[in-house]
């Protein structure tokens, strides 16, 4: 399962639809616009992970976080803290504001959404996002050892392949052929 399907599944689709109804969308416009800007935070984490201890620093900030708490209770996700949480998630993902509005343009363009509403819901949506990886991350540290499992690390490894096929290294070396192109 890649972070898209979790975002769009925590909750059994609850946290989508909480999306929709706090920002004034139609369930449908909510899970296409989950659909745009999901990826995008998905990729500034991947980037992060190549990073030197990049993979280290989000497990622990995974394991050590309260990122799942508006998953536990939807009503978080229209909290002021959720907001700020959200912000710091991005300002981590994309490195500027300018990476918030480039895909908040972007995503308003293949959705027919404002862009400036979708602005107003990355951090909602970054937050989802970590909340989903913390609480997968936490299924895998509950389940019994010894029989093969993976660790959070092959976890997070998984989650964010962007291709669905549960490995980051073809996505990475798909990445490197675009930049010696």
């Amino acid at each position: 399962m890649n972070i898209l399907d979790l975002v769009l599944d925590a909750r059994d689709g609850a946290a989508v639809s909480e999306v929709a109804r706090n920002f004034g969308l139609e369930e449908r416009q909510a899970r296409d616009l989950f659909s745009e800007i999901v990826p995008p935070i998905a990729r500034g984490m991947q980037r992060n992970t190549r990073q030197k201890g990049g993979m280290e620093e989000l497990a622990g900030a995974l394991g050590r976080g309260t990122h799942d708490r508006s998953l536990d209770d939807l009503s978080n996700l229209s909290n002021p803290a959720t907001t700020r949480d959200g912000d710091d998630i991005l300002g981590r993902v994309f490195g500027s504001r300018g990476g918030s509005r480039n895909v908040a343009k972007h995503a308003g363009s293949r959705t027919g959404i404002d862009p400036e509403l979708i602005r107003k819901t990355l951090p909602v949506v970054a937050a989802i996002a970590m909340g989903s990886l913390s609480k997968q991350g936490k299924s895998v540290d509950a389940a019994p050892r010894g029989q093969g499992g993976a660790g959070p690390r092959d976890i997070l490894s998984s989650v964010l392949a962007m291709d669905r096929d549960g490995s980051m290294l073809d996505d990475l070396i798909g990445m490197a052929g675009k930049i010696m192109r």
